[in-house]
């Protein structure tokens, strides 16, 4: 797909935007804790992973925390449908009417245009394109629009605020920090490379690992009704399924609401962990140069075609 300058521009703007909302610090969250990680494996080369973190109670229940990142490779999606065929019940995040066709929703809004945005830019796959919503054993377990909008009023809570306070504790922790911010630099150098797609994905891959952090703390003791309230529900759900008897769960989540959920497992259902497994969500590697045979097919074909 070509990348037009007004898309590139945009590109810029979205990974502005999540490096001044990122909350990179020197205090690192627990290797338990974590549900993203972004794992080196050459120069500028490295893999974006998200967990599945199981937790299991004394009455035989077992739990998956499902981690997920909006855009991915298609082959994370793929794998995750295989693997969502081994619950009874699969619960979802998704701001929608109850009766709504998930299939229909994520096609308008700012969020959404930005997100797809950014999957061509990244030349990655949406999750609402790749994550088969209308399987049998999926329950929507999220607000719907009304409930949500009503109380993030009464949480006085808007996407400005939380960004805002967000940019706040960043400048915090930079003058504190003695790690090393991206720079404005290494965006635009990526943004010009042969290999735009896999530079911007490197350095990207490198900020979504802070999404917990990120995410974490923003609305104060009482939380934020984005993640924390949405938690509730989502807990909300699962003890009436657990109720109706079902005793294999998945809750497939963004990976920025997954330290509150388990808090919540453990608290609320008496759970522990018992094991946790790694799934490459972005694979970010340089092309291998064409040889100079498979080169010269292609120029005579261009010619040929000319």
């Amino acid at each position: 797909m070509m990348v037009t300058t007004r898309t590139r521009r945009l590109a810029l703007a979205c990974l502005c935007l999540s490096l001044a909302v990122s909350t990179a610090s020197g205090q690192k969250a627990s290797r338990d804790s974590d549900f993203i990680r972004f794992r080196e494996t050459g120069e500028q080369e490295g893999v974006l992973e998200t967990a599945i973190a199981r937790f299991t109670n004394k009455d035989g229940v077992t739990v998956d925390l499902v981690a997920a990142v909006h855009i991915a490779d298609r082959k994370y999606y793929e794998d995750l449908n295989k693997r969502f065929k081994n619950y009874e019940v699969v619960l979802y995040e998704m701001i929608k009417p109850k009766k709504a066709d998930p299939a229909s929703r994520g096609r308008g809004g700012a969020i959404t245009f930005l997100q797809r945005t950014m999957k061509n830019v990244l030349d990655l796959h949406f999750q609402l394109d790749g994550v088969d919503y209308t399987a049998k054993n999926f329950v929507h377990a999220d607000m719907d629009p009304g409930t949500f909008a009503r109380e993030q009023e009464l949480n006085d809570e808007s996407l400005f605020k939380l960004l805002f306070r967000s940019v706040l504790k960043q400048w915090k922790r930079q003058m504190t920090s003695k790690q090393e911010s991206m720079s404005f630099g290494s965006l635009l150098s990526a943004l010009l490379s042969d290999d735009s797609s896999r530079a911007l994905k490197y350095l990207f891959a490198r900020e979504l690992k802070n999404a917990e952090e990120m995410l974490a703390g923003l609305g104060g003791e009482k939380g934020t009704v984005i993640v924390e309230g949405r938690n509730k529900v989502a807990m909300k759900v699962l003890h009436e399924q657990i109720e109706a008897g079902k005793k294999k769960v998945a809750i497939f989540y963004g990976g920025g609401h997954m330290p509150d959920l388990e808090k919540r497992l453990v608290k609320e259902l008496a759970m522990k962990k018992t094991g946790q497994e790694w799934l490459p969500a972005w694979d970010i590697h340089a092309k291998k140069p064409a040889k100079a045979g498979k080169k010269a097919g292609k120029s005579r074909r261009a010619l040929r075609e000319l």
